[in-house]
């Protein structure tokens, strides 16, 4: 399954009261210089000219909605029974963001050779009933929903695009509250968690892991160490004993538990690891890994190498997507498509815009950072009044 759009109305936050991410590419996508290959995007089917990115980077101003949009992202797959992986630091409760009672979805997806449109609406529950998302911290049940098919070969980028005008050349192939499209042993064990999605990618639940970024209790390859911190020669994990053996370069070696090895390594080394780590895994089977703040606690051009190693082919043969949030836009330069890059930006009326970088600019070399920074795209910066508004606040403090 490969989720190439999504839009969810409902969600408070956003203008229009609808949050939206695109994975496919909207911009020309060019061969590699004497290759078939291309870079930072998967080609989606054998035949036409579409793409999905393999990198989508967001940026934006504090509480401009960047978490929410993927607490979305990871709500839409887990409806879709995706396999995704979310990194984030856990919140004592977590929530999606603010949602209206009942919220609608809109989703274009590839799976086994067609194009899908699914639609759902589904309604809030009480708190104390079983949550249809238990990862996800909030409480919905589906109401109904539709899905049409596209086959291959008709389609077009136009078509996923307008949905209108998927569905006038798409067949519909499952509704949900019709009980002549389904099975009776398929509707027999649907139930008000279950998307009729599942029908299709063939699959009922998503296995999430763990939010928390935390050393994962493996044995970490010295290269994958040592590109994080040069000094450490041996970081193994006894599964039988749950101890590491660490060594780092003129010290002898140490017997350590789990905190005592997350005490002596530095941070970035610890949160490093674990993120290549689950990249490794992503990349393996294919799959979304999301990523919360990409940038805490890593230096900038380590950064840039993650988000390489889902760009290149050789190290992304099976088309994996890194979608990612951070507070810096100099990590988006590393981002070399301008349609993988979208800045949350907040209105005059403080409802949030998702905009992509590439409708607003069209030369390619810019920096993206310099774009951002120059508030080029309006509202992608902090506003001067507030922050001058905050120093002036700061110095009748100090100064009495």
């Amino acid at each position: 399954m490969r989720l190439l759009r999504f839009a969810v109305e409902g969600a408070l936050l956003f203008d229009g009261g609808i949050a939206f991410l695109d994975l496919m590419a909207t911009d020309r996508v060019g061969k590699q210089f004497r290759s078939e290959m291309t870079e930072d995007v998967t080609k989606i089917g054998k035949t036409g000219s579409v793409y999905s990115l393999n990198v989508v980077g967001l940026t934006g101003v504090n509480a401009s909605g960047k978490t929410t949009l993927l607490n979305l992202l990871r709500f839409v797959l887990a409806q879709l029974a995706g396999d995704y992986d979310m990194r984030e630091f856990a919140l004592p409760q977590r929530r999606l963001g603010k949602l209206d009672e009942e919220i609608a979805i809109e989703a274009v997806f590839w799976h086994e050779g067609n194009f899908y449109l699914i639609e759902s609406r589904l309604t809030r529950r009480p708190n104390d009933w079983p949550s249809a998302f238990p990862e996800a911290g909030d409480s919905f049940a589906y109401i109904d929903e539709t899905i049409w098919v596209l086959s291959a070969r008709r389609v077009n980028r136009a078509m996923l695009a307008d949905s209108e005008e998927f569905k006038a050349n798409a067949t519909v192939v499952l509704k949900r509250n019709d009980d002549s499209s389904m099975p009776d042993m398929a509707r027999r064990f649907l139930n008000d968690k279950t998307s009729i999605a599942t029908f299709i990618t063939n699959k009922v639940t998503v296995s999430v892991e763990s939010p928390e970024r935390a050393l994962p209790a493996i044995t970490m390859p010295v290269e994958v160490v040592q590109a994080f911190d040069g000094s450490v020669e041996k970081l193994v994990w006894d599964s039988d004993s749950q101890v590491f053996h660490l060594k780092f370069k003129n010290e002898p070696e140490r017997i350590v538990g789990m905190d005592a090895a997350v005490a002596m390594l530095s941070r970035g080394t610890v949160y490093g690891a674990e993120l290549v780590d689950h990249a490794i895994e992503t990349l393996r089977r294919g799959g979304y890994l999301i990523i919360d703040e990409i940038e805490e606690s890593l230096n900038r051009s380590l950064v840039a190498v993650v988000v390489d190693l889902f760009a290149s082919p050789v190290t992304n043969p099976r088309g994996a997507q890194l979608v990612f949030s951070t507070h810096y836009p100099e990590l988006l330069d590393s981002v070399r498509r301008k349609d993988a890059v979208y800045v949350l930006v907040r209105n005059e009326r403080w409802h949030t815009q998702v905009v992509k970088y590439a409708d607003c600019v069209n030369r390619i070399e810019n920096k993206k950072s310099a774009v951002i920074n120059n508030n080029v795209i309006r509202g992608s910066m902090p506003r001067y009044p507030d922050v001058q508004a905050m120093r002036d606040y700061v110095r009748e403090r100090v100064n009495g």
